[in-house]
């Protein structure tokens, strides 16, 4: 099934230099003696790790907003904590945006059981990354060493340190299971993801604790499981952090957009292409005045690279265009027909009022069309297929469809994938009522979708 993506109004990108190299927001000199590849790994290559890492790892206690469960109540400040990593000896830490999004008042508790005060520097809901501060105040502070997650191999030993449910500094160890998981959306706010999968044990609490291998670098920040699952969790490659920091220090992360939309290349297409594999990001729309569009970037295009780099996937195409920058000029390979030519694109910050219907740097994870004669978009996070938006008067909208329901079944069909999604409602005849279960604040509820439209 043919995967497509909003990206412009959308591709989004940030004001970065992508070169990854030390910088005073972080080290990459290692903790231990690395292992090497070829090393035999022992029980204590863990321990050791594990010891190292102690002090870099802390505790992030989360105040929010002032609650009443009745009128009559004495209100009381919601509390909450998960997990932080220091990344530098001046004071800065690492940790989730869902961790501290909505805090008043956060506290760092180190593994001595000091306490200090931090504040939010910068964060970002798109990549669920925040980066906090707190004053040293003398306290000689361990930094935790960011490695380079391209360099991480299937298989290899992984420990991860945390404080589920609040069991401070919780030690557990895997493997990397898999990289790339750019399907997995924890949230409807973040669009960007590009997951290191492991089986090491992550539950509630490990939330922007580190993922550490055996050279003894970070390699990634956990951030979200599988509910569904065991062993299946997920953290933001170290890489992708890195390039953001420097933005996240200033306090703002600055996109810019492209102004179309794309799709994987299917395996046909790639064939009738003469390409040797499937590769590429299909131009589906260009935005009129758009940047692409004055670099005459036409619907039906085959972007094959950027800045000369082969793009993969629609989702890496998002992701290296999110590292270019507002007022960049970008290079990108396109292949139309027969004939493979270079377009020189000037990107452009993104309009503030582009926000919404589809216009957030491709926030919708699955195209745009796919469920319209229904009239809704939805995506796979870790806990279901989650609705993304519904469209105003539509079936769904009337039906009562919101977003960030959780559909759970059409039917008596369970829905674990957009790609079971796709099959039941397409199996279903056109006049036929839609019955729909859905997960919303915690409750199951029962829709019914009536006079579906027809399509295009």
């Amino acid at each position: 099934m043919k995967r497509a993506m909003v990206v412009g109004a959308v591709l989004s990108t940030l004001s970065v230099n992508t070169t990854l190299v030390a910088n005073p927001l972080w080290t990459e000199t290692p903790l231990v003696e690395p292992l090497s590849d070829s090393a035999p790994l022992a029980l204590s290559t863990l321990s050791d790790l594990a010891e190292a890492f102690y002090p870099s790892v802390v505790t992030v206690r989360v105040k929010g907003e002032l609650h009443r469960h009745n009128p009559s109540d004495t209100p009381h400040a919601q509390q909450s904590q998960a997990t932080g990593l220091v990344i530098s000896d001046s004071g800065y830490i690492l940790t989730n945006n869902h961790v501290v999004a909505k805090a008043k008042e956060i506290d760092i508790v180190f593994v001595d059981q000091s306490e200090s005060p931090a504040v939010v520097v910068g964060r970002d809901p798109e990549t669920d990354i925040a980066l906090l501060k707190i004053k040293p105040d003398g306290k000689k502070l361990v930094a935790a060493p960011l490695g380079n997650s391209d360099d991480v191999r299937i298989g290899e030993w992984v420990i991860a340190i945390g404080n589920p449910f609040g069991l401070n500094h919780t030690v557990t160890a895997g493997i990397v299971s898999a990289t790339g998981r750019t399907q997995v959306r924890p949230s409807k706010e973040q669009t960007y993801s590009d997951f290191i999968q492991t089986d090491a044990s992550i539950n509630l609490g490990n939330s922007g604790g580190p993922l550490i291998n055996t050279r003894g670098v970070v390699i990634g920040m956990n951030t979200a499981i599988n509910r569904r699952g065991q062993g299946i969790g997920f953290a933001i490659p170290s890489n992708m952090i890195k390039i953001l920091l420097p933005q996240l220090a200033q306090g703002k992360i600055v996109r810019s957009w492209l102004g179309i939309d794309v799709e994987d290349v299917t395996e046909k297409e790639a064939q009738a292409m003469g390409f040797s594999s499937t590769y590429g990001a299909k131009v589906t729309q260009v935005r009129q005045g758009s940047p692409a569009d004055r670099a005459d970037i036409a619907v039906g295009d085959i972007l094959v690279d950027f800045n000369g780099k082969r793009i993969t996937n629609r989702d890496e195409l998002r992701w290296m265009a999110s590292t270019a920058g507002p007022g960049k000029t970008a290079s990108i390979g396109v292949q139309r027909n027969e004939k493979q030519t270079t377009k020189l694109v000037v990107l452009e910050e993104m309009p503030t009022d582009s926000h919404g219907g589809g216009a957030r740097g491709g926030a919708e994870p699955v195209d745009a069309s796919e469920f319209s004669a229904v009239g809704f978009r939805a995506g796979e996070s870790v806990n279901g297929v989650i609705v993304v938006s519904v469209h105003k008067g539509s079936p769904a909208s009337v039906a009562g469809l919101k977003t960030g329901d959780l559909i759970k079944k059409v039917g008596q069909s369970d829905v674990d994938s957009i790609q079971t999604l796709a099959a039941i409602l397409g199996a279903i005849p056109a006049s036929a009522s839609l019955e729909i279960t859905v997960d919303r604040d915690q409750k199951s509820t029962f829709l019914v979708i009536k006079g579906r439209q027809a399509k295009p």
